[in-house]
C-alpha cells in the first residue's frame, strides 16, 4: 500500500456501532489503496459490502439500506469512483437501490455483489485479451510498455507462455514506481526487460516493435491513462509503429464520462511535499487520450472498434437490467 493523505472523514473506529460507519471502516483499507487495480478493488469492496450486509446491516431497515449503504461507500467511491470497474460498481448499486421492491432488495443485493466477486461475471477475465495480443507479438520483437497493466502483464506472460522470445521495455514508473512492478512480474515470467527513466521513454518509441498500454477508464471520446501516454502514442504514430490498448469491456466509464482522480492533488508525495510559495506543484498522475491516437484495440473478443466495444457494453448493461429480479429465498 502507498502513503495516503487525501481529505476525506473517516469515522473515529470507536463509532463502528453505527451500520453505516461499521461499513465505511471496513473499507478504509482499500480506500487507501493506490497500487491495486481497479478489478481487484472493485471486487475486494463487493466482497467486504457483502459481508456486511449478511451480518451488520441486518439491522437496517430495508428501505433505508440504499442511504445507509452510499453514506459508508462514500469515502471508498470518492476515491476510486473514477475507474470504470469501481464506478460501474457503484453505478450498479445506485441502480439496484433505486429501481428494486424494498421487500426484494437484500436478496437482489446478495445477488448483484455475488456477480461483483464471482471471475467473469461482471468483469470479463483478462486472459481472453491473450489470444489477440499475442496473435499480433513477434518472435524477436521488442515491445515498449507504459506504466502498470494488470491486463498487459497477464498478456505478456501468456506470449512468454507460447514460447514467444521478446524483450520488453519500460519506465520506472515514478512516484509510485509501476513501471518497477512491472519489471519485477515479467522478469519472473522469464523474459528480457530493460528499465529507463520516465523522460528517456518517448526517445527509445524508435527502438521498439510496439507498444502496448491499459487503460483505467475508456469514453466516447478519449481514455484514461498514465500520464504521458499522448506522448508515446503520437511518437509510435511517426515512428509508424503499432500502438495497443489492452482493455475488457468493464473499461468503459460509467455515464461516458473520463473522470481524472481529484485525490492526486492532495498526495503531496507525488511529485514534492514541501514546496515553497510561488511554486505550483501539478500532481495529476493521469491524462485524458484522444482514443484516434490508439491503432489497435484488443479486447476480450479481440480486435475491436471503440464503437464496438461501447454497443457491447450498452447491450451487455441493457441485458442485466432487463433481467427479472430472483424470488427471494428464506435463509
Amino acid at each position: 500500500m502507498l502513503p495516503a493523505s487525501f481529505s476525506f472523514h473517516y469515522p473515529d473506529p470507536k463509532a463502528v456501532g453505527d451500520p453505516a460507519l461499521a461499513l465505511c471502516e471496513a473499507l478504509r483499507e482499500g480506500a487507501q489503496d493506490r497500487a491495486s487495480t481497479a478489478r481487484t478493488l472493485a471486487a475486494e469492496t463487493a466482497e467486504g459490502l457483502r459481508a456486511w450486509a449478511r451480518s451488520t446491516a441486518r439491522s437496517v431497515p430495508a428501505e433505508e439500506l440504499g442511504a445507509c449503504v452510499a453514506a459508508g461507500l462514500a469515502p471508498w467511491r470518492a476515491i476510486h469512483g473514477w475507474r470504470a470497474p469501481c464506478g460501474r460498481l457503484c453505478e450498479a448499486l445506485d441502480l439496484l437501490f433505486t429501481t428494486s421492491p424494498a421487500e426484494q432488495v437484500r436478496a437482489l443485493l446478495d445477488a448483484e455483489l455475488e456477480a461483483w466477486v464471482t471471475p467473469g461475471e461482471r468483469m470479463p477475465s483478462r486472459r481472453e485479451v491473450c489470444a489477440a495480443a499475442v496473435a499480433r507479438l513477434g518472435r524477436g520483437e521488442t515491445l515498449l510498455v507504459h506504466g502498470f497493466s494488470e491486463t498487459v502483464a497477464v498478456a505478456c506472460e501468456a506470449a512468454a507462455a507460447a514460447g514467444l522470445d521478446f524483450g520488453v521495455l519500460l519506465g520506472e514508473g515514478t512516484p509510485d514506481f509501476g513501471g518497477q512492478r512491472m519489471a519485477r512480474r515479467l522478469s519472473a515470467a522469464g523474459l528480457g526487460v530493460r528499465l529507463v527513466h520516465d523522460a528517456a521513454l518517448t526517445g527509445c518509441v524508435a527502438e521498439v516493435d510496439r507498444l502496448w498500454m491499459g487503460a483505467e477508464s475508456i469514453a466516447p471520446g478519449c481514455f484514461v491513462a498514465r500520464a504521458g501516454a499522448c506522448s508515446l502514442l503520437e511518437e509510435a504514430r511517426r515512428q509508424e509503429g503499432p500502438g495497443a490498448v489492452l482493455a475488457t469491456v468493464d473499461k468503459l466509464a460509467p455515464g461516458g464520462e473520463a473522470l481524472l482522480p481529484a485525490w492526486c492533488d492532495a498526495e503531496p508525495w507525488l511529485l514534492w511535499h514541501d514546496a515553497p510559495p510561488g511554486v505550483v506543484v501539478e500532481r495529476q498522475l493521469y491524462e485524458r487520450v484522444p482514443l484516434g491516437l490508439v491503432e489497435e484495440w484488443l479486447t476480450e473478443v479481440g480486435l475491436e472498434r471503440p464503437a464496438d466495444l461501447f454497443i457491447r457494453g450498452l447491450a451487455a448493461s441493457s441485458n442485466r437490467h432487463a433481467t427479472a429480479p430472483p424470488t427471494p429465498t428464506r435463509a
